[in-house]
C-alpha cells in the first residue's frame, strides 16, 4: 500500500475519533448542531509525544 494511502487512513481515523468525541459531549454536540452558526474553524495539533489536541470555533 502506498505511503500516502496509509497516511490518509490514519488522518481519517483521527478525524473520525475527534468528531465522535465531540458528538458524545453534550456541550460540543449542541454547538455543532446549533443552526445559528454558519462557519466553523477546527484546529488540530499532534505533539512529539503523539498526544493530540483539537479545538473548534463557531461563528
Amino acid at each position: 500500500m502506498p505511503l500516502f494511502c496509509i497516511i490518509a487512513h490514519i488522518l481519517l481515523s483521527l478525524a473520525k475519533s475527534i468528531i465522535d468525541g465531540w458528538m458524545n459531549s453534550p456541550g460540543h454536540e449542541a454547538n455543532i448542531l446549533e443552526k445559528t452558526y454558519s462557519e466553523i474553524g477546527i484546529g488540530v495539533i499532534i505533539k512529539d509525544d503523539e498526544s493530540v489536541y483539537s479545538t473548534q470555533n463557531f461563528c
